[in-house]
């Protein structure tokens, strides 16, 4: 299977936006699954960090310094070629009345 997968590469942009600094790779291996990326916690506030995931395998050194998703406007400093991927999104409307529900004690039956 290492011949198979995706790279995943984790990013760290100061806030002026200029310097990248690569945190690390890793490998995803195909299929459905979670991958668990933890950033490190000695970052300052002003530094975003960026999820980014190449098709290749990571023995095939993928790039991902190729830039220009687009011409112009603000892609045009993203990937050419990236691999779009789902993240979960907080709800904080659904969440927390559901949150809530599941921490109630069970009713005894009686």
């Amino acid at each position: 299977m290492a011949d198979y997968g995706f790279t995943g590469r984790l990013v760290k942009v100061t806030d002026s936006g200029m310097e990248l600094t690569e945190v690390g790779h890793f490998d995803i291996t195909p299929g459905k699954r979670i991958e668990n990326v933890q950033i490190p916690t000695d970052h300052e506030y002003s530094e975003t960090f960026y999820l980014q995931i190449s098709a290749k395998p990571q023995h095939e050194n993928p790039t991902f310094g190729d830039l220009g998703a687009s011409p112009d406007g603000p892609l045009q400093y993203r990937p050419k070629h990236y691999v779009p991927f789902k993240v979960p999104v907080y709800d904080e409307v659904l969440d927390v009345p559901f949150a809530s529900f599941t921490q109630l004690p069970a009713q005894k039956s009686g």
